[in-house]
């Protein structure tokens, strides 16, 4: 199934935004075929009644822990974005980077931040303060989504965020490593500053420095201020069950392709191995990541770092809706979805 075959009335604004997005990636219209991305990610907004959800902002969100974080209450013209030199990241993103809304949730507010700055950096100590004060409340938050739209494991909103709940009672030691931990990986670690680790580092989306006394500042670069800017199904519009919006997932996917070209093989790599080879359990994967990227390849990923990575891509992957699963007693069962497929294709036609 291929995208150019689904017919949808797409609103002409939103389908001249996200083409504008994709050329100036490094795409063309033709090749990437925007049109059909964007005719199944609106399909794909359908609940699972069938019933149509918005694809824009019509009734926000009303809890409290995102209210700051809303498109609506940041005032994007103002940030300044950092002008840095062409971005390629090589290598794999780690695979503890399985999701990107925490990464849309930190830095919405870094961008909070930035809005009142007065140059295009700000302490990442800051960031840090802002980010400690609403993670857990929007585990809780998300958490309460998950329960109310049934979401199964590998699917839950709330993975990533830190959960400061040990046996159903908050527990001090693990909210501490909990929220030391999200910092680390979903806004930077900021030890090595020539060589910042972090999931928006990885990605390209923010740049650090050291201010006039060595401590580390952070900010937006325009990729990460863009796609900070698009709107996101959970922070701004009344919540229908999935992470990302379509024009987040049409961004981050023609990101991917242009800046992160070993994280795309990867991709498409998992992809095909499960629509084409038809492994679709875990350990069949396991064993596949192993061949192609194990200890006698050039990658030289040993057996525990293989799953790592493979768990890391299968989560994003199921987040932009490229692979879904489905539970058998306690194995999952993946499949690669419409979208999927048609990524492959897609892909193998840009070669």
């Amino acid at each position: 199934m291929r995208f150019r075959d689904i017919t949808i009335r797409v609103p002409e604004n939103l389908l001249q935004e996200v083409s504008n997005m994709v050329v100036k990636h490094g795409q063309t219209v033709d090749s990437f075929t925007t049109m059909a991305w964007m005719a199944y990610l609106l399909e794909s907004t359908e609940s699972q009644t069938g019933e149509a959800k918005p694809t824009s902002t019509t009734a926000t969100h009303g809890a409290p822990v995102f209210e700051k974080i809303r498109s609506e209450s940041i005032d994007f013209a103002s940030i300044q974005h950092i002008a840095t030199q062409e971005f390629k990241f090589e290598g794999h993103l780690w695979g503890q980077f399985h999701r990107y809304l925490p990464v849309k949730f930190t830095l919405r507010h870094l961008a909070l931040l930035l809005q009142d700055a007065e140059s295009s950096h700000v302490p990442v100590s800051a960031w840090y303060e802002h980010v400690r004060g609403e993670a857990n409340d929007a585990w809780k938050e998300l958490r309460a989504l998950d329960k109310k739209f049934m979401k199964s494991r590998g699917e839950q909103l709330a993975s990533g965020f830190p959960n400061p709940t040990k046996d159903g009672k908050e527990d001090k030691e693990r909210k501490e490593k909990g929220l030391s931990r999200f910092l680390r990986h979903f806004c930077v670690d900021g030890t090595d500053l020539a060589n910042p680790a972090g999931m928006p580092a990885e990605l390209g989306f923010i740049a650090v420095q050291a201010d006039e006394r060595g401590q580390p500042e952070v900010g937006l670069t325009q990729a990460g201020l863009e796609f900070v800017m698009l709107e996101n199904a959970i922070f701004d519009a009344e919540p229908y069950g999935d992470a990302l919006s379509g024009p987040e997932i049409v961004f981050l996917i023609a990101h991917t392709t242009s800046n992160l070209s070993d994280d795309l093989t990867l991709m498409v790599d998992l992809l095909t191995w499960v629509d084409k080879l038809g492994l679709t359990s875990a350990t069949a994967l396991d064993e596949q990541m192993e061949q192609r990227y194990g200890e006698s390849t050039k990658w030289k990923y040993n057996t525990a770092t293989c799953s790592t990575y493979k768990g890391g891509v299968m989560g994003r992957l199921s987040e932009m809706k490229l692979l879904s699963r489905r539970w058998q007693n306690r194995r999952a069962i993946y499949s690669v979805s419409a979208a999927g497929q048609a990524f492959l294709e897609e892909t193998e036609m840009m070669k």
